[in-house]
């Protein structure tokens, strides 16, 4: 992940380069892409999902388990309870499915097929990133709830905050009737000034959308999301 932010940042502050320049190589699109969904995946939001998805499932693996191996003796009874009870299975459940290399391919190659465009601010204003910094937003009702916009739905659009002036959004090659096509792997300089909306959208839905913390280069951003936030 270092190298990966380290090279866009030099890239994005070379003083020749030019609005919507190429400088996401194809190389380091599956890069930034493997980066950005372990950071995902990882997150106490992804686990509590996991959590969710495990206790539901819970129940029919076990009666799967009596109608395949017939009756039960109580040595066997208490093993398959311990599953329920027992916060250890889930977490090895869990370390699985998240170390699970299929399971990251098949996610990668889906987020592959999204065009990489790169948004620098030219300005005061700043991005902030938090403990959840890969966020999925719905492009037009702007909800930001994590497990709520997957990766199939055309109007997600996911932002990964690299730098407080860097972020990459991915957008599905449909969306908006495929104008951003031709801005795959270039790089958009946004002046804080007529782009400040935008920015602090991006503030507002990662304040929204993160587990517990947030963190930003100014602490008046913060200062300003908390104060919206107790109104």
């Amino acid at each position: 992940m270092n190298d990966v932010i380290s090279e866009i940042s030099c890239k994005s502050n070379c003083i020749l380069l030019k609005d919507k320049a190429t400088i996401i190589t194809s190389e380091l699109k599956i890069r930034i892409a493997t980066v950005m969904m372990f950071q995902f995946l990882r997150g106490k939001h992804s686990r509590e999902f996991e959590k969710k998805v495990y206790q539901g499932a819970l129940p029919g693996v076990i009666e799967n388990a009596r109608n395949l191996f017939g009756p039960l003796d109580e040595e066997k009874e208490k093993i398959l309870e311990a599953y329920g009870n027992n916060e250890e299975y889930f977490k090895l459940a869990a370390m699985e499915a998240t170390l699970n290399i299929e399971r990251y391919e098949k996610f990668i190659n889906v987020l592959l097929q999204r065009s990489f465009v790169v948004f620098k601010i030219i300005g005061d204003l700043d991005y902030i990133t938090s403990d959840n910094p890969v966020m999925f937003v719905d492009a037009f009702s702007l909800n930001a709830t994590p497990f709520k916009n997957g990766l199939a739905h055309h109007s997600t659009v996911v932002f990964f905050p690299l730098t407080p002036k860097i972020v990459i959004a991915a957008y599905h090659p449909d969306l908006y009737f495929g104008t951003l096509l031709d801005l795959d792997g270039k790089i958009n300089f946004l002046d804080s000034n007529r782009e400040s909306k935008f920015v602090e959208m991006l503030n507002r839905k990662q304040f929204e959308q993160c587990y517990d913390q947030v963190y930003a280069r100014k602490r008046n951003i913060l200062e300003s999301l908390i104060g919206r936030k107790e109104k």
